[in-house]
């Protein structure tokens, strides 16, 4: 079991995170959710304290806790007094290694997943996010919803999830991480006396590729009825989080879209005042990462918006950031930087992140050097070699009879496809 620690004896409270190196990827064939659904058992109490007395004794303690699911991992986290900190750790043992799953508790999790699915049919944003991380994915593991469907939902039983802690919360999977008002061999200590007694080996999390981006300008129009604003989203594979490119690409796309000053938000907002926001990303995990840009400009405008969404990628593959849009880039990421490192528990996200990311240890301390070291032939040179504007899936939640004409006469669709917004 890894620990991880900042100290900060300036205040008088500690941040804790129990991590499982394991997430959604690791959910059986059949049962997408069942990461998710495990993970919030924990929030549910212990075999000797029902949730009720359970949240009784986290408010008693002044104490928060929450968890988070992504691909590869579980994030249990919380925050407590430094007086009560020996307390709130033996309470989270206790929630790791006897978790109460109670059938009760468990039906009203499943039933309030399910809700919380079905409410993102109602926000098209979210909508749009679901549907074009399944159809940019396809059939790799990353394209498999993470919070499961209301079907796979409904169908996992309460002896499953049982066994998925069994199989995962293992020693050797688990990382134990504490920044604010608390020592090494304090925090050796606690983890001696209430995290003793775990398992060792566990699942591995499987060895992806990065899969190839799929040919062509790929075009999915998920058909809600009366939009009278479309949400619009681009996207491909792309590199990894310690690819060699990671800092030439990270740094040139936010010349173009990263920041409200980028080319991507000049031209769609500033310039034709078509969508509020619009955003490009290059986001990375451990094994696999993507490309992504965004906006939500009105029905009227989408088709145009989505032309010129796409020329203007075209044409900052083929020709890289201008001098002084990477320089204002760099400026800018080396200038924020610090904002993220400013507190013991951002510092201790920013090393917790490194390690699950599988990053070189230095990632923070020599983070600035790396952007101050990206010149423009290294950004134009990834930028050419991993934005794939002509192999590219385009998701837009909109009304499709309104759009759908107009984009099949569009010279760069190479197929095109209308889903109906209720079939998540």
């Amino acid at each position: 079991m890894k620990q991880l620690l900042i100290e900060d004896h300036t205040a008088d409270y500690v941040f804790i995170s129990i991590v499982l190196r394991s997430g959604s990827l690791v959910d059986p064939g059949g049962a997408e959710g069942m990461a998710y659904l495990a993970a919030n058992t924990l929030l549910l109490g212990t075999r000797e304290m029902p949730r009720a007395v359970f949240l009784d004794e986290l408010d008693y303690l002044g104490a928060s806790l929450d968890v988070s699911v992504g691909k590869e991992s579980v994030i249990l986290e919380g925050e407590v007094i430094s007086r009560n900190l020996d307390p709130f750790i033996k309470l989270l043992g206790d929630v790791i290694k006897f978790p109460a799953l109670s059938v009760d508790e468990i039906e009203k999790l499943k039933r309030r997943t399910v809700a919380e699915l079905e409410q993102i049919r109602d926000n098209d944003e979210a909508l749009c996010a679901v549907f074009h991380g399944r159809h940019m994915w396809g059939n790799h593991p990353y394209g498999r919803p993470g919070k499961g469907t209301s079907a796979t939902i409904g169908a996992i039983e309460h002896g499953s999830i049982a066994s998925f802690l069994t199989a995962h919360v293992r020693d050797s999977n688990l990382i134990v991480a504490a920044a604010g008002h608390i020592e090494p061999a304090q925090l050796n200590d606690l983890v001696t006396r209430y995290l003793a007694g775990i398992p060792g080996e566990a699942t591995t999390i499987p060895v992806l590729s990065t899969p190839t981006p799929a040919k062509g300008v790929r075009v999915f129009l998920v058909d809600k009825p009366e939009r009278t604003q479309t949400q619009i989203m681009w996207g491909h594979p792309c590199i990894h989080a310690g690819h060699a490119d990671y800092f030439p690409l990270m740094t040139a796309n936010t010349a173009f879209g990263g920041t409200f000053t980028a080319r991507l938000m000049r031209e769609i907002r500033e310039k034709r005042g078509w969508s509020y926001g619009a955003t490009s990303r290059v986001g990375v995990d451990r094994q696999t990462g993507s490309f992504t840009m965004g906006y939500a400009p009105a029905t009227k405008d989408a088709v145009a918006a989505i032309r010129l969404g796409h020329q203007l990628l075209e044409t900052f593959v083929f020709e890289g950031p201008s001098a002084e849009e990477l320089e204002f880039s760099k400026s800018y990421l080396t200038n924020a930087f610090p904002f993220r490192i400013e507190t013991a528990a951002k510092r201790l996200g920013q090393m917790l992140e490194t390690e699950l990311l599988a990053r070189p240890s230095n990632f923070v301390e020599t983070y600035v050097q790396n952007v101050e070291a990206v010149t423009l032939e290294k950004a134009a040179e990834a930028v050419s070699r991993h934005i794939q504007p002509a192999n590219i899936t385009l998701t837009v939640v909109c009304t499709a009879s309104d759009i759908e004409p107009e984009l099949r006469s569009w010279d760069k669709v190479c197929e095109l496809h209308v889903v109906p917004y209720d079939q998540m």
